[in-house]
């Protein structure tokens, strides 16, 4: 089997979904370390994403224009001691880095509207049903994040399909012979 050219490959707008993952590195800005650790024991995700970098570029569509991203309700997944478990685990030496979100889901499905429904028109609906960090994970500096979608398909039904072409063909049939005979007796 040959290699596609890039020329040859589809373009992302005609995707009916996709999904980015993994470490962007976006931090979050204008808070120091303690005013971070403190929202974060308070549980307070909602005050910490507005100081989050990816969501704000998000927000002002400078980066990932149409791409989403679930609602964050868990702690920031960066950086931590390895092999601490929980929160008492965030980076405690010398350069004390600002915990953030860096490991992300971001994901678009072809609907122009969040009220739009699956259908031919709009193939591939998608939903999050859980969207988490792995707290237990203790391998590395970052915790992973997983998340779960409900994706609904359009599909053709066969036999219906199937009866339509059928009239069709049938309909083209009629008019194929009408504009013959009309042709042949009009000589």
């Amino acid at each position: 089997m040959g290699s596609l050219l890039v020329n040859e490959l589809p373009e992302l707008s005609e995707a009916d979904m996709i999904v980015f993952l993994g470490d962007f590195n976006y931090r979050l800005d204008d808070i120091s370390y303690d005013e971070a650790r403190d929202f974060i024991s308070q549980r307070s995700c909602d005050w910490l994403r507005e100081k989050d970098q990816l969501y704000i570029e998000m927000k002002a569509g400078i980066v990932f224009q149409g791409m989403h991203e679930a609602v964050i309700t868990f702690p920031p997944t960066y950086k931590f001691e390895r092999h601490q478990l929980g929160l008492a685990g965030y980076d405690f030496g010398e350069k004390k880095r600002i915990p953030a979100w860096c490991n992300r889901v971001l994901y678009r499905d072809n609907r122009l509207d969040s009220s739009d429904t699956c259908s031919l028109n709009c193939p591939v609906v998608s939903s999050v049903l859980q969207y988490e960090a792995c707290m237990d994970v203790t391998d590395g500096d970052h915790k992973p994040v997983r998340c779960i979608f409900s994706v609904e398909l359009a599909r053709v039904d066969e036999p219906k399909r199937r009866k339509l072409f059928g009239e069709i063909m049938t309909s083209n049939n009629r008019l194929f012979e009408t504009t013959v005979r009309f042709r042949l007796n009009s000589v």
